[in-house]
């Protein structure tokens, strides 16, 4: 299982931003059941057609995986190594094999999981190519694709102009719109985390961070939830019984883990807080993205008029995802 292990953590591991994760492919998101039902029942069929397409492959990649675990090669590590990478590189060309054809008669989903494979490249061949995926994807309407165009148009510089800064903020605020707009919220988690501290080109702005956040835990996001109820190296400063209602939420989806924490939480209130957090509790409702619309577009515009006091830090970037290398390392 040490193999498999090692595959596991190299998948979810991603780009550093404190209190958002990067798995290779972010699920969906917790809203995406308030699609279009027709666009959800697309993406349905197509991560179905994918997955049917794949199976053989993953079954026969799995199995060799376990083999190795169990009986490595006799001859040293560095065979056992150079076999292991072989089995990788293998399994690589597959999954294309399998997901070009179907990438190439529209499948926004095989188009996300060939732009998984290749975002993790050292090749600027690799990085174009994931960029042009995504891009498709996401002019097909895919939430996802829209997410990872947050990302790359975040960090483009252009120049480095202010005005080139803040036009590549506005095209990431719209996807990041367009990502919710489809029940896909990590763009919107993106930005509230790029704009939290002074990283990511952004002047640090907490409170507007906290609008994101909050705006976003209104859908019933449980990332956000958890964000807001403590889950994260920034204080968003929420109320004791903002904290309460959150962790209420969680626990009614995820008992074991939250419920001791909720508990912990209302232990903390005092009998006023107690009465105000169950009438709060006992009033409060998911809200649909069309409901905190007018929202998003007043936090967009003041996002933007902050960004408008500096282009931000450019921290160095230590990982190879395409949005770190920008658009100049790209093919011309």
């Amino acid at each position: 299982m040490r193999v498999i292990a090692m595959l596991f953590v190299s998948l979810v591991a991603g780009c550093a931003t404190p209190g958002a994760p990067e798995p290779a492919l972010r699920p969906q998101a917790d809203g995406l059941a308030r699609q279009a039902p027709s666009h959800l029942d697309d993406l349905k069929r197509q991560r179905a057609e994918v997955e049917d397409a794949l199976r053989p492959l993953e079954a026969a990649h799995t199995a060799s995986l376990f083999a190795i675990d169990q009986e490595p090669p006799k001859s040293g590590a560095e065979d056992a190594d150079a076999h292991l990478e072989d089995l990788l590189r293998a399994h690589r060309e597959g999954r294309r094999l399998v997901l070009e054809p179907l990438a190439a008669r529209g499948s926004s989903e095989a188009m996300m999981r060939l732009a998984s494979d290749l975002r993790d490249g050292s090749s600027p061949d690799d990085w174009a190519r994931w960029l042009s995926l995504v891009t498709r994807a996401s002019q097909l309407g895919d939430p996802l694709a829209h997410d990872e165009l947050v990302r790359w148009y975040w960090h483009q510089r252009g120049d480095g102009s202010i005005e080139q800064v803040q036009a590549n903020r506005a095209i990431a605020l719209a996807f990041a719109g367009r990502a919710a707009e489809g029940g896909n919220m990590w763009g919107i988690i993106s930005v509230a985390t790029y704009i939290a501290g002074d990283v990511h080109q952004y002047p640090a702005n907490l409170p507007l961070a906290r609008r994101l956040m909050e705006l976003c835990a209104r859908t019933d996001s449980s990332f956000c939830q958890e964000v807001l109820a403590g889950g994260s190296s920034y204080d968003y400063g929420q109320s004791p019984t903002e904290v309460h209602l959150w962790l209420s939420r969680l626990a009614a989806r995820a008992p074991v883990r939250f419920a001791p924490r909720r508990d912990l939480a209302w232990s903390r209130l005092t009998v006023e807080e107690r009465v105000a957090a169950e009438r709060i509790e006992e009033a409060w409702r998911p809200a649909p993205w069309s409901e905190l619309r007018p929202e998003w577009r007043d936090i967009q515009r003041d996002i933007a008029r902050h960004g408008e006091t500096s282009a931000g830090v450019l921290d160095d970037c230590t990982t190879s995802k395409p949005w770190c290398r920008g658009r100049s390392t790209l093919p011309q």
